[in-house]
Order: structure tokens, then C-alpha cells, then sequence
């Protein structure tokens, strides 16, 4: 990497994949970096991807970024979430907004309920779980959700619209993935729209007709959405700044670390 001939003051917003290769690649480029994320620990949505079964080895990573960032010491602001007036106060020369996404929560009747989860809420605090569960929707992260907890001795039933599930998955491992949920005992109803979370479980639409699929936990995994509410200010306040990663589209890591790397060699 060259180094750049001015150096500035940076502040990565993240500290995900995307966020810590920003950072590092900006550091060897002889700039001042800053990583202001909002969780206590680096490794963004990384820590959850790494909990399901056959995942471990991303945490691999995760702590190989961790180690090189307290190595070359750039400064890390854990459990601040980052806002306009926080940036202000730090007054960087550039800003990389790398804050990653959100789960999709339904507009559904019930969706309130205190046995509702999200997956990366059950994944990071599976003793929340009880014994009968639904995972409403049947991508990649249900899926993975699913056999995690059916693994566990769970109950599970996975409920998705689509007429089949793992449609994100390709096509050389979708049947190991629907071969491990077999084999885990997950129950699978595709071709049902969830309309209602009720007491007694999870109401939905099948063949025409109403159906209730008992659960004293019900998980939502319908999809993410990028979190990029502090784009526009951070625009009008930092002429040079940069969007990566989850936050300008939902993307795999490779992607998001790409951008991370491409990004900070513009600084």
C-alpha cells in the first residue's frame, strides 16, 4: 500500500468486516484512524454469522482483524454509537460510514410479543429460546438459525412464503443445507404468509385456508436492510466521505471488505 502524501484524520462509523479493513487499510496509508462502534466488541454481524453449526471458522477472522487493529493501535471507541454531533466533535478530515444493517421486522399482528425475537438476538442469547419454535422465514439466516437450535434440541419449524426455502443459497450447497435441516428434525412449511404472531403461535395463510403453527418462541429472519440513516448528515457535513459494506446494500463479506479496502485507498 502506498502511503498517501498528506495524512488525515479519519473515523470509521463500524466496526464490522467492512469497518476494521477500512481502518487498517487507511492506517498503513499513514492516516490518524478512528473506529467508533456501537456494540462492546469489533466483529459486527461476523460474531452471529460465526455461532451457527460448520461457522466457527469466521471468528477466525474476525479476531485475525481484531489483533492487527491493537497491533498498529488504532484508537477504538466501543459502545458509542456514533451521531452527528459526536462526528462534529471529532472533527475528522474524511468519514467512512460503515454501519452495517438491520433486520426487516414485519408489520404483522404481534409482532410486539415478548416471545418474538430477531435471529441475531437468539443466536447471541440462545438461553432466551424455549422448546417450541418458528423461524419466520426460510433464507440463508433462517435457515442457519434453524438448524442451530433444532441441533440444540429444539422444536423447530421453519415458516416461509415462497413455495421453497434457501432460494439465497446456491445451488452446490443449498442441498447440504436442506440435508442438515432434515437430518436435524426442522420441520419445513414453504408456501405459507405469516399474517398474525398469537398467543398460542404463529397464524398463517396456507392452500387458502388459516393455520397455526404452535410456538412459545417465534424468530424473525425475513431479510436485513441497510442502516444508513446518518448518510445524508454526514454528506452535508463531510465533503469527503465514503459509504461501504451493509449500509449501501446488504452484501457477502468479500464484498463488504473489498469496499472497505477500495474506499480507504481513496483517502
Amino acid at each position: 500500500i502506498v502511503e498517501s502524501q498528506k495524512r488525515k484524520t479519519v473515523v470509521v462509523v463500524g466496526g464490522g468486516p467492512a469497518g476494521m479493513q477500512a481502518a487498517l487499510t487507511a492506517s498503513a496509508r499513514g492516516h490518524g484512524v478512528e473506529i467508533m462502534e456501537q456494540r462492546n466488541e469489533l466483529g459486527g454481524p461476523l460474531i452471529e454469522a460465526a455461532i451457527p453449526p460448520y461457522k466457527s471458522e469466521l471468528m477466525r477472522y474476525v479476531n485475525y482483524l481484531r489483533n492487527r487493529i491493537e497491533r498498529i493501535n488504532i484508537h477504538v471507541e466501543l459502545g458509542k454509537r456514533a451521531d452527528i454531533k459526536k462526528l462534529n466533535e471529532s472533527n475528522p478530515d474524511v468519514v467512512i460510514l460503515a454501519t452495517g444493517s438491520r433486520p426487516v421486522i414485519p408489520d404483522l399482528i404481534g409482532i410486539n410479543r415478548e416471545k418474538v425475537f430477531t435471529a441475531s438476538d437468539i443466536l447471541r442469547h440462545p438461553e432466551k429460546c424455549r422448546q417450541k419454535v418458528v423461524v419466520v422465514g426460510g433464507g440463508f439466516i433462517g435457515c442457519e438459525t434453524a438448524e442451530f437450535l433444532a441441533q440444540r434440541g429444539k422444536t423447530v419449524t421453519i415458516v416461509e412464503m415462497l413455495k421453497r426455502i434457501a432460494n439465497d443459497i446456491g445451488s452446490e450447497t443449498r442441498w447440504v443445507v436442506l440435508k442438515r435441516l432434515g437430518e436435524a428434525g426442522a420441520a419445513i412449511e414453504a408456501d405459507s404468509t405469516v399474517v398474525e404472531i398469537s398467543e398460542e403461535g404463529v397464524v398463517a395463510i396456507k392452500d387458502g385456508s388459516k393455520r397455526l403453527f404452535p410456538a412459545d418462541t417465534v424468530i424473525i429472519a425475513v431479510g436485513r436492510r441497510p442502516d444508513n440513516e446518518l448518510e445524508k448528515q454526514v454528506r452535508r457535513a463531510f465533503p469527503q466521505s465514503y459509504s461501504i459494506g451493509d449500509c449501501v446494500s446488504v452484501r457477502r463479506i468479500l464484498e463488504a471488505v473489498e469496499q472497505g479496502y477500495s474506499s480507504a485507498l481513496k483517502v
